[in-house]
C-alpha cells in the first residue's frame, strides 16, 4: 500500500527541496487527522476563480513556490479577497514574483478568528526530535511564551505543555487586558489566515483536548517520519470546538542519512554492564604511581593506603621496586595476582600501551587520569580512539580520560590525585564531568557540610561511561539516597532521559547545568528551531525526566542537604520517601522583617504559606502582649521579650507541630553573644513525622556551633529563611513528581 507521506517526501527529495510547499504540509497533516484549512492550487487565473468559488468566499491566496519560504514577510499572501478581487489579486502576486520558481498559487478559505497558537518540532543535537507548543502570532515573535519536550510524548505532557505557558489563562478565555493594539491585530492578520482580534469565541475557553490531539499527532509523524527535521503550524486557530491549522511549514533534512534521533546517530557504541570494577574493585593497580611526593602517581597511591582502602593495591613503575612501603611492578600485566581494575596517571602518548597490559592482564576496568586527549587536539583524539578501540576489543570499561575520576565513600576507594584527609560516607552520590567535585567543591563538602558522600564518579571526556551508566548503577546502590549531576554536555540525550526518568521514580535527582547559552545561533528555518535553545530543550528533558533544576552550586548544595537529612536511612534499595502530603509550610522567624523576606521567598518558591488553625493562633497568643497580631509568618520577637527564648521558641514550635493544617516547618534561629541559642527538642520534632528546616544567624563561630549540633540531630539548616525556603520547594515539588 502506498505510503502518501513518504510519496511527498520522495518528491521532494527529487526536486532537490529540503522545503516542503503548503498545500503538501496540509495533505500529511490531514492525512494523519490534524485538520487545516483548504488548500487548492490554482496555475491560471480562471482556475483560481473557479476554486475560490467552489470554496466559498473570502478566500486567502498565497503564492506558492519553493523559494519562497516566508511568503507574508515576502508580500506572497492576499487575505480576506471577494468575488471581484480574485482576479486581480492573483495577476499581483504572479507579477511580484516572476523572477522566481512559481509552482502556482493556492487557494484556501479564510479562516473565522480564532485564538492562535504555534505547534511546532525541531531535532535537538543532543536529545533528538523535541516538540514546542505556544501562543501563536505576536506572542510567539515577541514574548517567545513557549513549552517544549523531548518526543515521544505523552498526553500528560501535552497537557503540561500548555499549563506552563503564561498565557494559559487565554486559553480559558481570560478576560483581563484582552485588548490588543490595532498594530499588533494588523500584524497577526498579516501573517495568518485569521487573527485573534475581537472574536466570538472571546471569553470561552479553547478546545484543549483538539489542541492535545494536534500535539500527539505532532509526535508521532516525526518519531515516523525522520526526515522531517522542522514542524511550524503557525497559526493554529484554538476555537471552542476544535481547532485549524491555518499555515504549515515542514523542513526536510539535508539528506536521508541526516537522522538525528536514531539510536545509532552516536558516535560512541553504548556499552552497558556492571559497573562493580569501577566502582568496588577488590583489587587495583596505580599506573604511573610516583615516589615524588605532591605527583599524580604519589597522591592516589597515598589516598588509597590513608583513607583505609582494604582491596589489594599494586604500585606500577618500571623504575621502583617499592613506593609508599607498597612493592612496585614494572607492567601491569607483571603483576603476580589478579587486577581488576586500572588506575592510569600516565602521560597520554603511553597509555594505549599501558591498556594492552592491561588487556592481556584481563583488567575489567581503567580509570584514565591522564590529560592530552579529545579535550586538547585532534592528534589527542586519535589517541583516545586509540585507547577505545583496545577497551572494546578487551571488554575494559573506562572511566575519562581527562578526569579525577571515582570515589566510593563506604569501601574507601578512589583514584583522586588531589590529597583526601577524611572521608565522611554518607548518602549523596555525586556526578560530574569535570574534576571540581573531587577538588575544592568536595573539600568544601567535608569541612564544611554535615552530610556524607556515597559516590563520586568524574567522568572527564566520557569516552566510554557516561552520565546514564553512572545513573544505571546508582539505581541500584543502596548507600545512594540522592544523587548531585554537575552536566556540561550529554552525548545521547536521550538515553540519559531514560536512565533519569527510571532512578528519579526512587531517587531524588539535583542537576546543574551549564553551557546552556548560545554564543551564536545559525539561521533558522522556523519559529520553532529558532526558539528551541539549549537551555529550553534541556529544562524540558528536566521536567519530563521528575529532575530538579538548580542553577548554582550554593543551590545544589542546599538542596542535596535537605534531601541527605530526610533521606530514610534504611529503605530498600534507597528508595526515597514522600516527606509530606501538602505544601502549606509555617515559618518561625524573629523579626518581622525576616517574616517578611520568608513570606516572598514562598510566593517565589510556589510554596503555601499555612492558615493557622484557632488553637495554634491560641496558644501562641498566651505568650505574646496583647497589640501583637499572631499570622504566619510567626513574628516571634515580642513574644521572646515577654517570656525569654527557649519559652517563647519551644511554646510557638509545639503549637504548629500540633496543627494539622501544617505540612513542614522552617524556623529561624539568632545566635549571639549575651543570648542563648534556642536548640530545640529534637525528640519533639521526630515526633512530628514533619519536615523542619531551621535557619541560624549571628555570631560565625555560634552559628557554627549550632548548626554542627542541629544538623548532627537530623535536620538541616541554612544561613538565611529563603535558602531554607528554596530547599523546602525542592522537598514539595519532589513528592508532587513521585505521585504523578
Amino acid at each position: 500500500m502506498t505510503d502518501p507521506i513518504a510519496e511527498i517526501i520522495s518528491h521532494a527529495r527529487r526536486e532537490q527541496r529540503v522545503y516542503l510547499l503548503e498545500h503538501e504540509c496540509k495533505a500529511i497533516l490531514r492525512h494523519i487527522g490534524v485538520p487545516t484549512t483548504s488548500c487548492l492550487v490554482a496555475k491560471s487565473e480562471e482556475e483560481a476563480v473557479s476554486l475560490s468559488q467552489a470554496i466559498g468566499y473570502p478566500v486567502v491566496l498565497k503564492i506558492l513556490s519553493p523559494e519562497v519560504i516566508h511568503k507574508s514577510d515576502a508580500g506572497g499572501v492576499k487575505l480576506n479577497l471577494g468575488r471581484e478581487e480574485v482576479r486581480a489579486a492573483y495577476h499581483e502576486l504572479v507579477a511580484k514574483f516572476t523572477n522566481h520558481n512559481v509552482v502556482g498559487v493556492s487557494v484556501q478559505e479564510m479562516a473565522r478568528p480564532g485564538l492562535e497558537v504555534i505547534v511546532g518540532a525541531t531535532r535537538d543535537a543532543t536529545f533528538g526530535p523535541v516538540l514546542m507548543f505556544g501562543l501563536g502570532g505576536v506572542f510567539v515573535e515577541v514574548l517567545k511564551d513557549v513549552s517544549f519536550r523531548v518526543i515521544p510524548v505523552t498526553e500528560d505532557d501535552t497537557q503540561e505543555m500548555m499549563e506552563e505557558i503564561r498565557g494559559y489563562e487565554l486559553l480559558h478565555g481570560y478576560r483581563a487586558n484582552q485588548q490588543i493594539s490595532k498594530s499588533a491585530n494588523q500584524r497577526i492578520g498579516e501573517s495568518a489566515n485569521g487573527r485573534v482580534g475581537e472574536s466570538e469565541s472571546r471569553g470561552r475557553s479553547a478546545d484543549m483536548a483538539s489542541l492535545r490531539d494536534i500535539l500527539l499527532k505532532v509526535s508521532e509523524l516525526v518519531m515516523a517520519y525522520p526526515a522531517i527535521k522542522e514542524v511550524d503550524l503557525n497559526p493554529v486557530l484554538a476555537y471552542p470546538e476544535g481547532s485549524l491549522v491555518v499555515d504549515a511549514r515542514l523542513v526536510l533534512s539535508e539528506s536521508e542519512g541526516m537522522i538525528l534521533d536514531r539510536p545509532d546517530r552516536f558516535p560512541k557504541p553504548v556499552r552497558s554492564g556492571d559497573l562493580s570494577a569501577v566502582f568496588e574493585p577488590q583489587s587495583v593497580a596505580v599506573v604511573g604511581a610516583s615516589t615524588t611526593p605532591g605527583k599524580a602517581g604519589s597522591n592516589i597511591l597515598d589516598n588509597l593506603l590513608r583513607l583505609g582502602y582494604e582491596g589489594q593495591v599494586y604500585p606500577v613503575n618500571p623504575k621502583a621496586e617499592v613506593i609508599l612501603g607498597v612493592k612496585a611492578y614494572p607492567a601491569v600485566d607483571q603483576i603476580p595476582r589478579p587486577v581488576e581494575t586500572a588506575i592510569i596517571a600516565t602521560p597520554a602518548r603511553v597509555v594505549a600501551e599501558v591498556m594492552r597490559d592491561c588487556a592481556r592482564k584481563g583488567v575489567k576496568a581503567a580509570i584514565i587520569i591522564s590529560s592530552g586527549f579529545a579535550e586538547e587536539s585532534e592528534e589527542g583524539r586519535q589517541l583516545e580512539d586509540e585507547v577505545m578501540v583496545i577497551a572494546r576489543q578487551a571488554d575494559i570499561r573506562v572511566v575519562g580520560p581527562n578526569t579525577t575520576g571515582i570515589l566510593n565513600g563506604e569501601t574507601r576507594f578512589t583514584s583522586s590525585f588531589l590529597p583526601i584527609k577524611k572521608l565522611p560516607s554518607g548518602n549523596v552520590a555525586f556526578i560530574a564531568q569535570t574534576g571540581l567535585f573531587l577538588g575544592v567543591l568536595f573539600e568544601h563538602i567535608i569541612s564544611a557540610e554535615h552530610f556524607g558522600i556515597s559516590k563520586v564518579a568524574g567522568l572527564g571526556n566520557k569516552a566510554d561511561v557516561d552520565d546514564a551508566d553512572i545513573l544505571e548503577y546508582l539505581a541500584e546502590d543502596a548507600q545512594t539516597k540522592v544523587v548531585a549531576m554537575y552536566i556540561e554536555g550529554l552525548g545521547d540525550g536521550r538515553r540519559f532521559l531514560r536512565a533519569a526518568r527510571k532512578i528519579a521514580r526512587e531517587k531524588p535527582i539535583v542537576v546543574l547545568k551549564s553551557g546552556t547559552t548560545e554564543a551564536g545561533a545559525e539561521a533558522a528555518l522556523s519559529h520553532t528551531a529558532s526558539l528551541a535553545g539549549k537551555a529550553e530543550v534541556f529544562e524540558a528533558a528536566c521536567q519530563q525526566a521528575g529532575l530538579l533544576r538548580v542553577h548554582s552550586f550554593e543551590e545544589m548544595l542546599d538542596v542535596v542537604k535537605a534531601f541527605s537529612f530526610f533521606a530514610p536511612p534504611h529503605s530498600r534499595r534507597g528508595k526515597f520517601c514522600p516527606l509530606s502530603s501538602g505544601n502549606r509550610v509555617a515559618i518561625v522567624h524573629y523579626t518581622g522583617a525576616g517574616c517578611v523576606i520568608a513570606a516572598d521567598a514562598c510566593q517565589k518558591e510556589g510554596i503555601e504559606l499555612a492558615e493557622l488553625a484557632l488553637a495554634t493562633v491560641e496558644a501562641i497568643r498566651e505568650i505574646t502582649p496583647p497589640w501583637h497580631r499572631i499570622r504566619n509568618p510567626v513574628d516571634l520577637w515580642p513574644a521572646i521579650e515577654q517570656v525569654w527564648v527557649e519559652t517563647a521558641y519551644g511554646v510557638a514550635i509545639e503549637a504548629l507541630l500540633r496543627d494539622a493544617g501544617v505540612d513542614a516547618l522552617v524556623i529561624s534561629l539568632f545566635a549571639m553573644p549575651g543570648w542563648e541559642t534556642y536548640i530545640p527538642d529534637f525528640g519533639l520534632l521526630r515526633a512530628s513525622g514533619k519536615p523542619v528546616l531551621f535557619c541560624v544567624e549571628g555570631n560565625g563561630e555560634m552559628v557554627r556551633e549550632a548548626t554542627a549540633r542541629i544538623e548532627g540531630q537530623g535536620f538541616p539548616v541554612y544561613s538565611q529563611v529563603n535558602r531554607a525556603i528554596f530547599a523546602l520547594s525542592h522537598l514539595s515539588k519532589y513528592t508532587r513528581l513521585r505521585a504523578i
